[in-house]
């Protein structure tokens, strides 16, 4: 996690924070030397509260439809498209860092 730069410090550039950003996620929920996702169920952050009404209503277990935390909720205010924002170079390198990830998501 990146810490915020103190007084009279340059803040990181994106690219910086690209390229020290832990390369996989992967680990969490899945087997990295054979790929097998090893929980029963990935969700996707925009499905969320859906899935989570599900899989609880499965169960027999009430959910009001919101877990009431957002934890990066407000760290992001430039709503535009990541395309918009990031370059050609750095879309290729996060899909690079990130592709089993990608892939299993279905993105």
């Amino acid at each position: 996690m990146q810490k915020i730069p103190q007084k009279g410090t340059t803040a990181p550039t994106l690219d910086d924070i690209i390229e020290k950003t832990p390369p996989k996620n992967f680990y969490i929920y899945g087997n990295p030397a054979t790929g097998n996702v090893l929980v029963d169920q990935v969700i996707k952050y925009e499905a969320l509260n859906q899935s989570l009404d599900e899989i609880f209503a499965d169960r027999g277990v009430t959910f009001n439809g919101d877990l009431g935390v957002w934890a990066k909720g407000g760290l992001r205010t430039d709503r535009r498209p990541y395309h918009e924002v990031l370059s050609t170079r750095q879309i290729d390198r996060i899909a690079e860092l990130f592709d089993d990830e990608i892939k299993l998501m279905g993105y």
